[in-house]
């Protein structure tokens, strides 16, 4: 039975005021969400003024101990049928139990004979007890929790007083049960009353789609679909699991509203994903992969912003933001990235796709593509496919193109060649270096190079050299790096040094680096080639060196004679 049919059963029985059909039975797993469900249906029909009941009560057996106290409950909690779902406000008024119920007992026809006990709260306790039961006539109850009672409440008394209910005074029932957690003393007594006194018996069994629309509304909620998507790729089946979901977006709305609608996303898919994994036990949820499967967003888990939040129940909505902002620019370039991609691969499918005569158009094509950020290697592809063409002055244009973009940029990074991509061609690679190793001076202007190689010099040998060493030592000349050494004493740690600047990867190796190694080595070979040429001492210590250093220079090759 699917839950639309449900929810217009139960719209039945509250409508009609038949007497064959007065208990309606709803059981299903804990946490499925048989309340919720009949809280919101209920709340519909009060709305439209379709509950045929005069008076509602819910009460929840868990913690009831014993019949009288049930009985009470039921008369305490009552309320006017159509005030069902009313919010606090509206109901506040019915609670101040004590006056109402003077009212309601000294305007009772049953409760005339003890009017005169309601001078002390002990009295009107005892008087209720008395008299309030007698006044539950057509009411509308709902019993919940029955599986979750005190032992000391006997299933069968339950049970006898629905159909003292039932039969005697006029009421309508609704039995809100897990069935599959009853006692055996209980199940026993259920299955035995269940003939006498159920008239409609619905299993509850809901999907993901099911249960999403009873916690976020469809029409006015935007994180709905989002929501949806992600919670049935979750296969989420507890209500309270998504009302989490629900209270986390509600607390983070002013801080992702500020954000685009892909961050916004990847924020719920996150979410959704934690509640999931922390709340239902689903410990084996990758989260890579599936944004980009269920949106078309790039691949970036958030979980690191949420974890805390979800676990504990507070966040610091600076340190989220914050990482928010980044996750959207990452997405931006990522976004930029893709698009970036399909402007080249339409490029390269007019280069290869077709035996059509249209160089000209490949090459405004390519010139047209460079005019905005794009990667290196793919400058080097088309530089080569147009030299190969003998489109060379067509292949500096698209190189002018290239630095004349990065320059704006004044991103240094953007003219070095990322190793991963395999080699570039030494002619636009060095050209390109350069260009990187100028702007790359131009933010060191003040910066003191000898310092900044002491430093270097004596730092930890055992540990690599960061990507902020590298850089430095890349962007030093050769007439410091000259002056440097002369004034140095060649020590242990001054060797190392050399021998580290010779081979910089030994040091630690970042690929993205290769450019900057490259510099490195070849302007300390050339000052060691000076150094070399200078004089026979130096000649002789730097012989000496070589035999130190596993790396000879191939332009300079020691000689014995010139000792």
């Amino acid at each position: 039975m699917s839950v639309e049919s449900i929810k217009n059963e139960v719209l039945h029985f509250l409508k009609q005021n038949s007497k064959d059909v007065r208990v309606l039975v709803i059981k299903g797993k804990w946490g499925i969400g048989k309340t919720f469900a009949w809280n919101a249906w209920s709340k519909e029909a009060a709305n439209s003024n379709e509950i045929s009941s005069t008076n509602y009560s819910y009460v929840s057996l868990f913690g009831v101990n014993s019949l009288e106290e049930l009985k009470a409950l039921i008369f305490m909690q009552a309320i006017p049928a159509s005030w069902v779902g009313k919010d606090a406000a509206q109901r506040k008024a019915l609670e101040s139990k004590p006056d109402k119920l003077i009212q309601f007992l000294k305007g009772n026809r049953a409760a005339k004979v003890a009017s005169s006990n309601f001078s002390t709260a002990k009295n009107i306790v005892s008087s209720f007890e008395m008299y309030g039961w007698l006044n539950v006539q057509d009411y509308l109850v709902c019993i919940d929790d029955f599986e979750r009672k005190s032992k000391q409440l006997n299933a069968r008394d339950v049970l006898g007083l629905l159909s003292t209910l039932k039969e005697q005074r006029n009421c309508k029932i609704v039995l809100i049960l897990n069935d599959t957690e009853l006692s055996e003393e209980d199940s026993i007594a259920y299955s035995s009353y269940r003939e006498k006194i159920v008239d409609v018996d619905m299993a509850f069994v809901a999907e993901t789609s099911d249960l999403v629309p009873l916690v976020f509304d469809k029409q006015s909620d935007k994180n709905f679909e989002a929501v949806l998507k992600y919670s049935n790729a979750f296969d989420i089946k507890n209500i309270r699991t998504l009302q989490r979901v629900k209270r986390y977006l509600t607390d983070l709305k002013d801080i992702l509203d500020t954000h685009d609608e892909t961050t916004r996303h990847l924020s719920i898919h996150s979410i959704v994903r934690l509640c999931a994994r922390g709340w239902e036990g689903k410990r084996h949820m990758d989260p890579q992969g599936l944004p980009e499967k269920l949106f078309g967003a790039p691949d970036i888990n958030l979980d690191h912003l949420f974890d805390s939040f979800v676990r504990e129940g507070f966040f610091d909505s600076e340190k989220i933001n914050n990482g928010l902002t980044s996750a959207s620019r990452q997405i931006s370039k990522d976004m930029q990235n893709k698009s970036r991609m399909t402007e080249w691969e339409a490029v390269w499918k007019k280069l290869h796709g077709s035996f059509s005569n249209n160089l000209n158009e490949i090459v405004e094509d390519f010139k047209n593509y460079f005019k905005k950020d794009a990667p290196l290697h793919h400058l080097d592809s088309a530089t080569a496919r147009l030299k190969a063409l003998d489109e060379n002055d067509a292949a500096d244009d698209i190189i002018r193109e290239f630095i004349e973009v990065g320059r704006k940029g004044g991103d240094p990074t953007y003219f070095y060649a990322d190793a991963s991509f395999g080699n570039i061609a030494s002619d636009l690679e060095n050209r390109l270096a350069a260009v990187g190793n100028e702007i790359e001076l131009s933010k060191h202007a003040n910066t003191n190079w000898t310092a900044e190689l002491e430093r270097i010099v004596n730092g930890d040998e055992q540990k690599p050299l960061t990507r902020e060493d590298i850089k430095l030592l890349a962007l030093i000349g050769e007439e410091d790096m000259y002056n440097f050494l002369k004034s140095q004493q060649l020590t242990n740690v001054t060797r190392d040094f050399l021998k580290v600047c010779l081979r910089p990867k030994s040091r630690g190796w970042y690929s993205e680096m290769e450019p900057q190694y490259n510099k490195i080595s070849e302007t300390m070979r050339r000052v060691l080639e000076r150094l070399a040429h200078e004089s026979k001492i130096n000649s002789f210590r730097l012989r000496t060196l070589w035999q130190l250093i596993p790396f000879p220079s191939p332009e300079y090759s020691m000689r014995k004679d010139t000792v």
